[in-house]
């Protein structure tokens, strides 16, 4: 239970990430402005509208990881797994989160809120077909879940959180293939 519990706070810190990424210095606390990518494109590409994602360059590896947020935030949010289970195919230290959704709702648990907010997210190219990128998250302590249905609802901690997500560039775009978390 104590492991479900830091791996929920683990999932809340990633699932803001749609919110937008802040000024490139990485040194602000407050969450940018611009529009989210559940803006500018849904989850599983049936707006049609493109988050930039696609593009093979920091800019697209930047977008994917704010998608990868925001697919984290929206199965969280939702208990619908599958498009996060499909994202993270590729990356055995970030199925935990559909992993820890699963479980909390088969239990008749819930989340009410956005786990994650993105305080900042700055990729860099390692080759022309690799990236890594650096997000900052924080927990949003007004978001709260219960694990089974007649479980005590819980708030988060305020943790903030530094995930590390290793790209790599695919036929179809970018794909999370690992991540290294830091609190």
């Amino acid at each position: 239970m104590r492991r479900q519990l830091r791996t929920v706070a683990a999932v809340a810190a990633v699932t803001v990430l749609a919110v937008g990424c802040s000024d490139d210095s990485g040194s602000s606390d407050e969450p940018d402005k611009s529009p989210s990518t559940s803006e500018s494109a849904s989850s599983d590409g049936d707006s049609g509208i493109s988050d930039g994602s696609e593009n093979p360059d920091v800019a697209g590896a930047e977008a994917y990881a704010r998608r990868f947020v925001q697919m984290v935030n929206r199965a969280g949010d939702t208990g619908e797994t599958k498009a996060l289970h499909d994202l993270v195919a590729k990356c055995s230290s970030c199925q935990q989160y559909p992993a820890t959704y699963d479980d909390i709702y088969d239990n008749g648990g819930s989340v009410d809120g956005q786990f994650y907010k993105l305080m900042n997210v700055e990729a860099t190219m390692q080759d022309d077909s690799t990236a890594q990128a650096v997000a900052k998250v924080k927990a949003d302590t007004s978001t709260t879940f219960k694990m089974s249905k007649n479980a005590k609802s819980q708030p988060l901690r305020p943790e903030t959180y530094i995930w590390t997500l290793e790209l790599d560039r695919g036929d179809n775009g970018w794909e999370v293939v690992g991540m290294k978390e830091k609190f």
